[in-house]
């Protein structure tokens, strides 16, 4: 392989582990986001539980 070639290569293999940390960051922040979503969901079922049994009384 001539060294333009091989260079080449380097640069598409960096370009492809680039692509591959962006994705994982991205499934790391969507995956955070519904962390954060089922949290509010999860409160809010809380708040209204607590609101019914403070009612009831």
């Amino acid at each position: 392989m001539s060294s333009s070639k091989i260079e080449d290569a380097k640069k598409r293999i960096e370009e492809l582990l680039n692509q591959q940390d962006k994705r994982n960051q991205t499934r790391k922040s969507i995956d955070y986001i519904k962390q954060q979503v089922e949290k509010d969901v999860l409160t809010d079922k809380l708040a209204d539980l607590l609101k019914s049994q403070i009612s009831k009384k």
